[in-house]
Parts: C-alpha cells; structure tokens; sequence
C-alpha cells in the first residue's frame, strides 16, 4: 500500500491534532472556496485554512487530490518512514491507532468544551496533574511519530 493511502486512514495532520492551521495562497483559497470550504485572513494578507479542516470527512479529505500545496507538501514522520520501507503499513497503522487511542483518552480527562483537543489540553493543563501527564504522553508520541522536534515547535508557533 502506498503513502497516500495511510494518510487517507490517518488524517492527524487535518484534525487539529498536529497543526492549529495551514497556510494557503490566495489562488488556493479561491479553488476551497469553490468546495465550500472557508479560509481565513490572519495578519497582512495572509489566508490560512483552520484545523479541523472542513474537508475533512472522519479521516479522509474530501478534496485529497486538489488540496493546498502545503497540504500536498507535507509528510509527516511516519509517512517518510513509511515511504523508505522503515515501517510496514500495518505498523503504521497501529502507531496512528495508537495515537487516536491517547487522543481520546486525553480528551476524557478534559472538560467539555468546543475545539480540538489539545488546544483545549494546552488551555487545562496547568490545573490539573492528570491532563498534564496524558498530554505530555500524547506530544512525546507525535513528535516521535509524526512531527520530530523542528515539526513540534512548527506546529505550536502556527
């Protein structure tokens, strides 16, 4: 199976899990508008499409073959792994199952509230000792995973 389709059955990078928002060109913008689906102006000028993205259908992006190119661009830790034949694709798919395993049980820990997880996580973290930890267990993972420690500091600063 080819790297496409573990993205397919992934979508950590489109949930909000890895990232808060992607950046688009205004031709890019315009082409999701078309879909339906809404950019946003950040700054002077500059589009970016938020996570969750609406594209987004469970784990699959509905858009996949015309999506941004930042979106296009992008391969995460274990897709490049994935792609040099370091992991199998059933491999693969148990570490992505396990981070949706720790995102859940993050996500339990928090209270009820509207957006992505770990920005909510981020927000609750310093009252409670339990979120903390699961959180911290949850960012070890990606950055192992899926970010490395350049791609973790990426995605906070976005």
């Amino acid at each position: 199976m080819n790297v496409s389709t573990l993205c397919q059955a992934c979508g950590l990078c489109c949930d909000g899990t890895l990232f808060v928002r992607v950046s688009v060109t205004e031709g890019e913008a315009a082409l999701l508008s078309r879909s339906g689906i809404s950019t946003e102006l950040r700054g002077k000028n500059k589009r970016v499409l938020p996570q969750p993205c609406a594209a987004l259908e469970g784990t699959r992006c509905r858009c996949y073959a015309d999506r941004p190119g930042p979106c296009r661009e992008y391969v995460c830790l274990l897709a490049g792994a994935r792609e040099g034949g370091e992991v199998s694709h059933d491999g693969a798919l148990a570490i992505v199952a396990e981070a949706r395993q720790r995102v859940a049980s993050l996500e339990a820990k928090l209270s009820p509230a509207e957006g992505p997880v770990l920005r909510r996580a981020r927000a609750q973290a310093d009252g409670s000792g339990e979120v903390r930890e699961a959180l911290d267990h949850l960012e070890a993972h990606l950055r192992r995973h899926f970010l490395g420690v350049a791609g973790a500091r990426a995605a906070r600063e976005r």
